[in-house]
């Protein structure tokens, strides 16, 4: 038992690793991707579960998100001055090389695309409607069409703020365009905290995010409330609560051993997830648990042999490459599955298939393809994006240690 701790001591956590999340980001894409196969293959009422879940997912990946943000900030502060702009401009920097290339190069395809996917779209809901369908207002407050100002405002992460262009194409990428909103306000977050500290910024955040609940109408079935409307919730303040759950996890998790601390961070982040969505307190509450136990330094017996286990399979191969893959198989998954549709359409395989049949033979056709696409655009377009990224941050970094030591003379 002794060897299996020394063991176990040795595979301790980084600072800037948190391998469960690596779990969870690989996991929650397939979610989505499945829950979007309810919906067009006409069994959302059958899969309820199945059919919500997508949105559950989407959750978890702004509760990661808000995890990561700050951990990366508490991990850096020493070495990155965020009282600093250039600390700032780095962080965009690096935010914005992350997520752009995939996210262009997958948009460009579905607007080359858009007359087939529209058709495709309209074709599929009329043969297996939605549960929402008889329900839709004659007239729609969004707008369809592919103009230039609707290109322009997604290829610059700005379609989020505008209500007719947030979420009409096929992609489901109304949450990035959420998630750049928050990149732009993460260092004045980052900022609040420790001028502030932490009871004043989550009552603050909690405050906006609520009395924006309140004020804006979310979804295509509703009307515009006092502030506005939204087909989807992808107007930050919307949605910053679900941030401050990840946020808060990680000013727990960055010191564990502050056992209240801990616990009282705990406390808030999976209230705060209870009040947006009582199922969203599951995988916040089991993330809290695995980073308590995996971080206790003396485990006896069963314990420490799970937590070994688990730890293993968390750094392996496999959860390793679905974390890779995560983003592009959020982003490919939709286009894909229109296009896998038509062809078992036209193949006549979907003929007298009942709603669970069409629904398993689209999965397992889709999975691996999007699997497959997904890995060489990660190989070919996500990590060059990346390392460009880092090459353009290390030759600009002379330049601004040059400006900081004129500005210090």
């Amino acid at each position: 038992m002794v060897e299996v701790a020394a063991k176990l001591s040795q595979m301790e956590v980084r600072k800037s690793e948190v391998p469960v999340l690596d779990l969870l980001r690989g996991v929650m894409p397939v979610m989505v991707m499945m829950s979007h196969a309810a919906l067009w293959t006409g069994c959302g009422k059958q899969l309820h579960g199945v059919f919500i879940a997508g949105g559950l997912a989407v959750d978890v990946f702004i509760f990661i998100s808000g995890f990561l943000m700050l951990w990366h900030y508490l991990d850096r502060e020493k070495k990155e001055r965020w009282e600093e702009m250039a600390t700032w401009r780095r962080f965009w920097q690096r935010r914005f090389f992350r997520m752009a290339p995939l996210y262009w190069l997958v948009l460009s395809t579905v607007l080359l695309a858009h007359q087939p996917f529209s058709a495709w779209v309209e074709e599929y809901h009329r043969l297996y409607p939605p549960p929402w369908m008889d329900r839709l207002p004659e007239v729609s407050m969004v707008d369809p069409s592919m103009g230039v100002g609707n290109a322009l405002s997604h290829f610059t992460f700005l379609f989020g703020l505008i209500p007719k262009w947030a979420s009409n194409n096929p992609l489901p990428d109304w949450s990035i365009g959420l998630e750049m909103q928050f990149y732009l306000a993460f260092p004045f977050l980052a900022l609040a905290i420790r001028k502030w500290g932490w009871v004043a910024t989550v009552l603050l955040l909690t405050v906006i995010w609520r009395v924006s609940l309140d004020r804006i109408q979310v979804g295509l079935l509703a009307p515009a409330g006092p502030w506005g409307w939204f087909p989807m919730p992808t107007f930050l303040p919307l949605r910053i609560g679900v941030f401050l759950t990840g946020m808060l996890a990680a000013g727990a998790c960055f010191n564990p051993r502050n056992g209240r601390r801990f616990l009282w961070f705990m406390i808030t982040s999976v209230a705060v997830a209870i009040w947006h969505n009582k199922w969203l307190a599951f995988p916040v509450a089991a993330f809290f648990g695995w980073e308590w136990l995996s971080g206790r330094p003396v485990l006896s017996g069963v314990w420490c042999m799970l937590v070994k286990k688990v730890s293993i399979l968390l750094r392996s191969r496999p959860v390793g490459f679905i974390a890779d893959c995560s983003y592009g198989v959020y982003l490919w998954h939709v286009p894909v599955q229109l296009c896998v549709i038509r062809v078992l359409l036209d193949a006549g395989v979907f003929a007298g298939r009942s709603s669970l049949e069409r629904f398993a033979l689209l999965t397992g056709a889709t999975l691996p393809l999007v699997y497959a696409i997904t890995w060489v655009t990660f190989r070919l377009v996500e990590k060059p994006g990346i390392a460009l990224g880092k090459r353009l941050l290390c030759s600009s970094a002379p330049l601004v240690a040059s400006g900081s030591a004129k500005a210090n003379t």
